[in-house]
């Protein structure tokens, strides 16, 4: 069974396998990147003494010379997508900028900030930066060949995790020890949150356009096998968006720097699960409730963010956004218990 190194990297915000595009010089600005956010996060953790905003500026200032020199591999090309990729880029380094001009950041708003760059980094590599990266490979078999065999991998490790999660459950039913089961519950639930960010990966990665039959059959089998966990992990998700969401609104926590990006991790997870689990008979109407009105606190704070800091879409020139996160279709078919077909 293939290996996946650190396939979830969050805990120590380092680079791993599950950000590799299949270009050396990209990747190993990536890489660097990645180390850079390490630091910080050592930083915070408070592991070593180092100045926050002096490892803050340098990430800036590496950044921007990264992705210039992306931008040249696509100019080099005539890249199609070129226009809206390097939008994305300059909505980032506004961010940086934005962050760097604090010079008296204290751990808390460091965390924040980590947090904020590393989601958006790492859902930019996986969407913006793997459609680019495939396209200057331009139909190479080897790269072809190098993206299968790397979906593949990461189809076993996820189900490596389903059987674990399996296994706990199965304990988990035949135990009343209340210490096991709390114990046995934790464990389940970091598993289930797992396989979905795998399964999130197999989609970002290549699409099931590239997934060979028996590697299609078995995401089918892992969809069956983790749905009701998964489930779980939507509801309790959605929870986290409604207590939260409702402390910014009520102003009993304020409008903490990178709350828009905690909230968007959330949602995508939700809307992950949401293709994951189907539209299986255990989805009660309450249950759809919670995660639509967890949809709306999640605008009600983006429209709090974007009075407070000014923010503008990165896509959509100087218009300011009215509502921000719309239900995906994964949880409208939820909504109306249409069949789901994905993956």
């Amino acid at each position: 069974m293939g290996d996946v190194d650190q396939t979830l990297c969050r805990n120590d915000f380092e680079w791993s396998k599950a950000v590799e595009t299949g270009h050396d010089q990209i990747d190993s600005e990536h890489m660097k990147l990645f180390d850079l956010l390490s630091t910080l996060n050592k930083i915070v953790n408070g592991s070593v003494n180092d100045s926050i905003t002096s490892v803050i500026g340098e990430l800036k200032l590496y950044t921007v010379n990264h992705f210039r020199s992306e931008e040249l591999l696509m100019e080099s090309i005539k890249y199609e997508d070129i226009h809206i990729h390097k939008k994305s880029h300059a909505w980032f380094i506004q961010k940086l900028e934005q962050i760097s001009s604090d010079k008296n950041m204290d751990v808390g708003t460091a965390k924040n900030c980590l947090e904020l760059i590393y989601d958006w980094l790492f859902s930019h590599i996986c969407s913006f930066d793997i459609a680019f990266v495939s396209k200057l490979h331009g139909g190479d078999n080897t790269f072809s060949t190098h993206w299968t065999e790397q979906t593949t991998k990461i189809i076993d490790q996820a189900l490596l995790v389903a059987n674990t999660t399996s296994k706990y459950s199965i304990k988990l039913n035949s135990t009343h020890d209340p210490e096991l089961r709390k114990s046995l519950l934790t464990n389940i639930n970091e598993m289930s949150e797992r396989i979905v960010n795998l399964v999130t990966l197999i989609s970002h990665k290549s699409g099931i356009e590239n997934c060979s039959k028996q590697d299609i059959q078995r995401i089918k089998t892992l969809k069956l096998a983790v749905s009701l966990s998964a489930l779980n992990l939507m509801l309790r998700t959605a929870k986290n968006i409604m207590d939260y969401g409702e402390g910014i609104i009520k102003n009993m926590s304020g409008v903490p720097i990178g709350c828009g990006s905690r909230l968007r991790k959330w949602l995508n997870e939700i809307a992950s699960i949401s293709d994951l689990i189907g539209t299986d008979s255990f989805i009660s109407e309450g249950d759809i409730e919670l995660v639509i009105n967890a949809y709306g606190i999640a605008n009600k704070v983006f429209l709090i963010e974007n009075d407070s800091l000014k923010l503008t879409s990165y896509d959509r020139g100087r218009e300011e956004l009215k509502t921000r996160y719309e239900l995906p279709q994964s949880v409208m078919r939820l909504q109306r218990g249409d069949s789901v077909n994905a993956l």
